[in-house]
């Protein structure tokens, strides 16, 4: 989405609401706050650390019961049989070359609908790896519970920046005068003996398409009463963006960086903490431009002209006081869920990790177990009395060694 640069509020949009009634976009900030508050409490505490605890089981982790001098071996029933499942699901939407078919309803139709099929094919498989994106979406649903993809209109282009240099002066002024390249010459300068021009363009719009990407599911916000995306009074999208991302995006610099912050908000999120352990706690920063913001993109049924009817709002917020920095008029979250066992009048489902971690852990107990008795029975716990042998003897484990002892 490509937004004009602004400012928190719109003083046109706020004569208007004023003048009808309306809601207030300080009203509309304090209502959106109270309800982001309670969902990411409801996310962060109820639901990621039960999504951690099926991530380690997946990648194997320690169960923090391990004993020095024990077997810590640990089964991979969870991750096996997700491997196992994996492949149907994506033979599902990629065992052919289309990927989407429409169907002509009568003959006149025929030649759109295959039209439609090669444009939406191309746009999911060249503009997006559909299939990188489909096979993490269901990774999370299988381990997680639930697959959460995204998908949004991207314009491209802005801070492109690209040099050129050695132009004769015809194209320099063909550079500067053809505006068939959307580019701007940010700057330029003439060689010592006049001859030719060093310059640096940056290509302005023109690159414009549908974009689909799978979201870490902790990324993803719900109200904690809501049963399906249709009937959900919120949904949100938060993440940690760079300053030049939403400079990007038509916001105002001095703006975005007055919300800069070298910590990731999302840092105290336990699912986070468990897939990127290496990355926690990097706030080394330097430049301004790839300094975090947190951004919040919030679909929100509020009744905003006060006519007794909440419509959808899509609401962008800055910062962790969720300050509005745009708001419009919405029709749909743009959202898909995946869930393999969904849950009867519930959002999230049922996991894989639900169904056989139990497994996983009896395994993993048992092989131990197995482990420390052969290990003790190939090498058993020896009594010695002490000055009345070699002590170095008895430690060594060479076979038919020698133990030289006293009596």
């Amino acid at each position: 989405m490509k937004y004009e640069a602004q400012g928190t509020l719109n003083s046109a949009q706020e004569e208007y609401n004023a003048e009808n009634d309306g809601m207030s976009t300080i009203d509309l900030q304090g209502y959106v706050g109270s309800i982001l508050d309670d969902s990411k409490v409801y996310i962060d505490d109820s639901v990621s650390p039960a999504r951690a605890k099926a991530l380690e089981y997946f990648l194997g982790a320690p169960f923090g019961n391990e004993e020095p001098g024990r077997s810590s071996i640990v089964d991979m029933t969870v991750r096996d049989t997700v491997g196992k499942i994996m492949p149907a699901l994506m033979r599902v939407f990629f065992s052919s070359d289309k990927i989407v078919e429409f169907a002509p309803r009568t003959q006149e139709d025929t030649p759109f609908a295959k039209m439609a099929t090669n444009y939406i094919n191309y746009v999911l498989t060249h503009d997006n790896n559909l299939y990188l994106q489909l096979t993490a979406a269901w990774q999370d649903a299988l381990v997680q519970g639930t697959g959460i993809v995204k998908f949004w209109w991207e314009e491209n282009g802005d801070g492109e920046t690209h040099d050129m240099t050695g132009l004769t002066e015809e194209a320099f002024i063909a550079l500067q005068s053809d505006p068939k390249l959307n580019i701007e010459i940010s700057s330029s300068t003439v060689t010592e003996n006049g001859a030719s021009y060093d310059v640096s363009v940056s290509k302005i719009g023109g690159d414009s398409r549908v974009k689909v990407a799978a979201l870490p599911p902790e990324e993803f916000l719900i109200d904690r009463s809501a049963t399906s995306l249709e009937d959900a009074i919120m949904t949100a999208h938060r993440k940690m963006a760079t300053v030049s991302e939403l400079v990007q995006m038509g916001y105002d610099e001095e703006m975005v960086e007055s919300y800069s912050t070298g910590v990731d908000e999302l840092d105290d999120n336990r699912l986070r903490r468990v897939r990127k352990p290496a990355a926690l706690n990097y706030g080394f920063r330097s430049q301004e431009a790839t300094r975090l913001v947190e951004y919040t993109e919030v679909y929100m049924k509020v009744d905003f002209n006060n006519d007794g009817i909440a419509e959808l709002r899509k609401i962008c917020c800055m910062g962790n006081s969720y300050e509005i920095v745009h708001h419009e008029p919405w029709h749909s979250p743009p959202f898909a869920i995946f869930s393999p066992l969904p849950d009867a009048h519930v959002f999230f489902g049922s996991s894989i990790f639900d169904l056989v971690g139990d497994i996983q852990l009896i395994k993993s107990n048992v092989m131990r177990n197995m482990l420390d008795s052969l290990s003790l029975s190939i090498h058993p716990r020896v009594a010695v009395v002490e000055g009345q042998v070699n002590i170095d003897d008895v430690t060594n484990t060479e076979v038919g060694a020698i133990i030289r002892q006293s009596q």
